[in-house]
C-alpha cells in the first residue's frame, strides 16, 4: 500500500552557459565572481564566503532596500570540481525568508562549447518557499549566464 507524501516536489532549472566546464564551475565558486551574479532582483550581494571543500562552509551576505540585510550559508556535501556540488542552505536574518535547512545540487554537464547548468533545490519546507525560491534561482541563473558570457 501506498503511504500518501506531503514532500515538496524540488526545483529543477538548466541553463547553457558559454564556456568550459572548469570556467563555468570557476564562476559559481569563487566568491567575487559570486559577488557579481548572485543577488536575484535588487539583491546587492555584500559579501560572498567560500570553503570549497566537503564539510567546507559558505556564506552569501544581501541586502535590498526593503528586506535590509540578511545571508544565505551552508556546508558542502560533495565537491567533485568541475562537475558536481551539493551542499545545504539556510537563509539568515530575515523574518521573511528564514526557512528551514534545504539542499541543492549543481552538475555541470559539458554541451558542445558550452556547459549545462543542472540545479536542483530539494527538501524545501512548502509550495510558497518552492515557488519563492524558483524565482530567486531563475532570476539569478539568467544573471549567472550573463555574467560569465561577457
Amino acid at each position: 500500500m501506498n503511504q500518501p507524501t506531503n514532500q515538496v516536489p524540488a526545483i529543477c532549472l538548466t541553463r547553457v552557459v558559454p564556456g568550459s566546464q572548469e570556467r563555468v564551475f570557476a564562476a559559481w565558486t569563487t566568491p567575487e565572481a559570486v559577488k557579481a551574479w548572485f543577488g536575484p532582483g535588487d539583491c546587492e550581494v555584500v559579501d560572498a564566503r567560500i570553503d570549497l571543500r566537503v564539510g567546507g562552509k559558505y556564506s552569501i551576505v544581501l541586502a535590498t532596500e526593503r528586506l535590509g540585510q540578511f545571508s544565505v550559508s551552508g556546508q558542502y556535501k560533495e565537491v567533485q570540481p568541475p562537475e558536481k556540488l551539493v551542499y545545504t542552505w539556510r537563509w539568515e536574518g530575515s523574518g521573511e525568508l528564514t526557512d528551514a535547512t534545504s539542499l541543492v545540487t549543481v552538475e555541470f554537464v559539458g554541451a558542445g562549447s558550452g556547459t549545462e547548468v543542472r540545479l536542483t533545490h530539494e527538501q524545501l519546507p512548502s509550495l510558497e518557499s518552492r515557488d519563492n525560491h524558483s524565482l530567486g534561482w531563475k532570476a539569478a541563473l539568467d544573471n549567472f549566464v550573463k555574467y560569465v558570457a561577457s
